[in-house]
C-alpha cells in the first residue's frame, strides 16, 4: 500500500519528493521495485526522466528516492511531500529525529 501511495503522490503532485525509508538497503531496493512495477503496470503515465536502482525522477519533476535506514542517508533532503517509514518499529530513534527535519522544512516553505 505504501508503494501505491508513493506512486500516486509522484503522479498527481508534480515536483514532489517522496522518501522511502525502510530499515535496510536490501529492503529499500525491494520497496523501490514495487514502485517501478506499479508504474509499469500503469503504462508509465508520466515518463521517467532518470532512473537508478534506488531513485526515479519523472518528467513532471517528481522524485521517489529509496534510502537505507540510517540517519546519514536522510540528512540533506528537504520539502519532502511523502515520507514512508517502512517497518517503523524497527527504525532507530535517531533516524526518526532526522526525518522530522524533512517535515519541518516543508512546513516552513
Amino acid at each position: 500500500m505504501a508503494a501505491v501511495a508513493a506512486c500516486h503522490t509522484s503522479l498527481y503532485e508534480p515536483g514532489s519528493l517522496t522518501l522511502l525509508v525502510p530499515p535496510s538497503e536490501r529492503q529499500s531496493g525491494e520497496f523501490f521495485k514495487r514502485c517501478r512495477g506499479i508504474f509499469r503496470s500503469l503504462g508509465w503515465p508520466v515518463a521517467a526522466r532518470t532512473e537508478s536502482a534506488l531513485r526515479i525522477e519523472l518528467e513532471n519533476g517528481s522524485r521517489i528516492v529509496a534510502l537505507p535506514g540510517s540517519e546519514s542517508t536522510v540528512r540533506g533532503y528537504s520539502a519532502v511531500r511523502l515520507l514512508v517509514l517502512d517497518e517503523a518499529a524497527r527504525i532507530p530513534p535517531e533516524l526518526i529525529t532526522a526525518t522530522s527535519r524533512c517535515w519541518q522544512s516543508l512546513e516552513a516553505a
